[in-house]
């Protein structure tokens, strides 16, 4: 967890079952803050028959305090063999859009409080 001078802040993590919580800790008053949470997932693809699937909540709702503009950039484990192989779905507000790039990379945008499943 770093801010948007790449400095590293507090931060405390706990699981509960398939549950995890991070929180962060930060001086701010009357201003916007950038935050950057990196963090790997191992086991969450699912392979079925006919699909491999990554169902991912990656912003909850809970906190005291919302979370505006956020971007969620997933990185595969390993290339599809074919971009046309990959589809890409956001829940979320309208206004997000969830789209594929570099060749591989799916991205979500949402553009609200509203909890995004990738």
């Amino acid at each position: 967890m770093t801010d948007e001078r790449g400095e590293a802040l507090r931060t405390e993590v706990e699981r509960r079952g398939v549950e995890l919580t991070a929180k962060w800790y930060y001086a701010a008053r009357n201003e916007r803050r950038t935050f950057h949470i990196r963090y790997r997932v191992t086991g969450g693809i699912t392979s079925y028959v006919d699909a491999t699937e990554l169902y991912w909540q990656a912003v909850g709702t809970a906190g005291d305090r919302p979370a505006r503009n956020v971007q969620v950039t997933v990185s595969l484990p390993e290339a599809v063999p074919s971009r046309s192989d990959l589809l890409v779905w956001g829940h979320g507000p309208l206004t997000g859009w969830a789209e594929v790039i570099d060749g591989g990379r799916p991205i979500l945008v949402p553009r609200a409080r509203v909890a995004p499943v990738l």
